[in-house]
């Protein structure tokens, strides 16, 4: 995206293309929900207003590291991606005779009012999954696993569900015993569905594995409500989003990756070595846009406040 581009019309390009369009997402949310929770309206009013970039890459900002906040979203989903293309990418150069299986995971639609218990059971029944006698005989090396949860506006439901990466040395057995087995795991009295595909390569399923895990537009499709508002917050916090085990867990290790909820999510892994400048963005809530901050200017303000200061305490002292 970024060819040819000076590294101030790639900052450019990032503000306007995606920043302003998560920042402009979360400030809706804001207005939607300050009524009924105060406390995540503010850290949506205040989330992501200063940012510094370098060379199109996040260097710093304030996020707030909210779940449901659009900004956030974006970030966490960003980040996966790149941490997931990367150990995909050294999961292939070290061990070239390693297949990948993308494997979907569902359950049957529910109301908002059953979803935290779906996704408890949902849980439960991956662990009892993993832990079944026929799966384990499967040449399963290793897997990255993440929850998505849709929402049906015509029927006004939810649909939970896990993209899992599956890393095989071998062959993997049918899809109609993945069906079998994971229909086992839930305990279920209905066949469930479930989907396996080989990967031939490409970063299309490692980007399905990492996008968000509730869409924006299905949070205010959905949550119209205040009770409706509190309910999902509470079922989506009881979770995890994102799960690691056997070679993808220790290549995160050895890539220095961080739990996803413990990420500062901004580009620190890519801008740690660059000489490019650095530029500060301020998001103007009057405006309702970004516009540049004179970094030099707050400085020499500072300055001017931290003489005084010690002037002051001169007289007094």
């Amino acid at each position: 995206m970024f060819k040819n581009t000076t590294s101030q019309e790639r900052n450019q390009e990032l503000i306007r293309t995606k920043l302003s369009d998560r920042k402009t997402r979360t400030m809706r949310l804001y207005d939607r929900v300050k009524a009924w929770d105060f406390k995540s309206a503010s850290r949506y009013y205040n989330c992501g207003t200063q940012i510094a970039l370098q060379n199109g890459a996040i260097k710093s900002a304030n996020f707030c590291r909210d779940r449901l906040c659009p900004m956030c979203a974006y970030r966490r989903s960003q980040k996966m991606f790149a941490q997931n293309m990367a150990v995909y990418q050294e999961i292939k150069t070290d061990h070239s005779n390693y297949r990948q299986l993308f494997l979907t995971l569902t359950v049957p639609n529910v109301s908002l009012e059953d979803l935290k218990q779906t996704l408890a059971d949902l849980s439960k029944g991956w662990h009892r999954f993993r832990n079944h006698r026929c799966v384990k005989k499967e040449p399963i090396v290793g897997y990255a696993k993440k929850l998505e949860v849709t929402y049906n506006d015509k029927t006004k439901k939810f649909h939970p569900h896990y993209h899992v990466m599956l890393t095989v040395n071998g062959w993997a057995s049918p899809i109609e015993d993945y069906v079998r087995w994971w229909t086992v795991s839930m305990q279920s009295t209905v066949q469930l569905v479930c989907f396996v595909e080989a990967i031939r390569g490409d970063a299309k399923s490692v980007k399905e594995m990492s996008k968000y895990m509730s869409k924006s537009d299905d949070i205010e499709q959905a949550l119209t409500t205040e009770e409706k508002w509190f309910l999902y917050r509470s079922a989506v916090f009881s979770v995890r989003e994102m799960t690691y085990g056997g070679i993808w867990r220790d290549y995160r290790r050895q890539l220095g990756f961080v739990d996803i909820d413990d990420d500062d999510l901004c580009d620190t892994e890519k801008v740690t070595h660059s000489e490019e400048p650095i530029v500060w963005y301020e998001w103007v809530h009057s405006a309702r846009c970004y516009v540049v901050v004179d970094i030099l200017y707050e400085w020499c303000i500072g300055d001017l406040i931290a003489n005084d200061l010690a002037l002051l305490r001169k007289k007094t002292g």
